[in-house]
């Protein structure tokens, strides 16, 4: 009898509470049980730089992870209802859902935004972001051809001169830069001026021996001092 009478009152306290709305979401950053059916919550941090990636086909990628001990990774579709603005480091709150039935060139999860936990302001630094080209020699860039650099941490640089991908060595340390010969690939593209600015591109890119950062954009030059290209981060 005493088992019994105990065993309704904690009934009655966990309708109470359910009825007074006092129960609490206890998720975990990465929750393995649903919100739904079929969806997951999921803490992110977003990387305050886009990186050139492949899926389908060429584009930008946004960088996440879910640990700050994790490696980014890519991310080849959007976040519905999220902002980016890079130059920011973000961590985020998201809710995945799995589609049914997804088209063969489409992904099987949909991921929107639930809330931004955080939202910092990082300097940009010369390794990681892309970079793209605006002003060579003094003259501004083909607006309509995207030419790009993109320098990692293992000292390679690689992206597109405007028709052509290329890749090299170029190590940076403080304010100097050393770019060793760079390869191509062997298209040709017939745009007025393409392959002249990718020729002028690429031969002012192996002369580059400094670099300074200004804000959003980086100039690299033969000499300190001397600009030949300057590029905006993406």
């Amino acid at each position: 009898m005493r088992y019994a009478l105990r065993f309704a009152a904690v009934a009655a306290t966990a309708l109470l509470s359910v009825a007074c709305g006092t129960t609490r979401d206890v998720v975990g950053p990465t929750d393995t049980a649903s919100t739904a059916a079929g969806s997951v919550l999921k803490t992110l941090e977003v990387a305050p730089s886009r990186i050139e990636c492949t899926g389908v086909a060429p584009q930008m990628c946004l960088r996440v992870r879910e640990s700050s001990d994790d490696p980014w990774r890519p991310l080849y579709d959007e976040i519905a209802g999220f902002e980016y603005e890079p130059g920011y480091l973000y961590e985020i709150r998201i809710k995945e859902e799995a589609v049914a039935n997804p088209p063969a060139d489409a992904s099987a999860v949909r991921r929107s935004l639930v809330s931004i936990l955080g939202k910092t302001r990082v300097p940009p630094s010369l390794v990681g972001p892309t970079w793209r080209l605006t002003t060579l020699e003094g003259r501004e860039a083909i607006p309509s051809v995207r030419v790009t650099a993109v320098f990692a941490e293992d000292d390679r640089v690689t992206g597109s001169a405007g028709c052509n991908r290329y890749f090299g060595r170029a190590a940076a340390k403080s304010a100097q830069l050393d770019v060793g010969l760079l390869a191509t690939t062997r298209m040709h593209c017939g745009a007025d001026g393409v392959m002249a600015q990718e020729q002028a591109y690429l031969a002012a890119l192996e002369k580059a021996t400094s670099y300074r950062m200004a804000g959003a954009e980086i100039q690299l030059g033969p000499a300190p001092g001397v600009v030949t290209l300057i590029f905006m981060v993406e």
